[in-house]
């Protein structure tokens, strides 16, 4: 199997033809990272699904707070979640 193919077998088996970590961002006046607010929303949380996408992941200034929007890969069950900014570590 070549990087990035995908063998038409069930269970599918594929390669990654290129991992890349992208290092977690923090804006300016919040005190929570992007991973952070997403860490809080997903343990602080039911989910029907098991397998969630991230669709939209977004800190208004104004509110101090994070928006987040997961689907659901096997159901595509729609959550929108609405996560505090505060301190580091909070719900950990």
């Amino acid at each position: 199997m070549k990087d990035g193919e995908v063998e038409q077998s069930y269970p599918g088996q594929a390669a990654a033809g290129k991992v890349e970590i992208i290092p977690a961002d923090t804006p300016a006046g919040a005190a929570l990272s992007e991973a952070e607010a997403l860490n809080k929303a997903l343990t602080e949380n039911k989910f029907t699904d098991a397998v969630l996408s991230v669709q939209e992941l977004s800190y208004d200034p104004e509110q101090s707070s994070w928006t987040i929007r997961l689907i659901g890969g096997m159901n595509n069950e729609e959550y929108s979640i609405q996560v505090e900014d505060g301190e580091a570590g909070l719900g950990q």
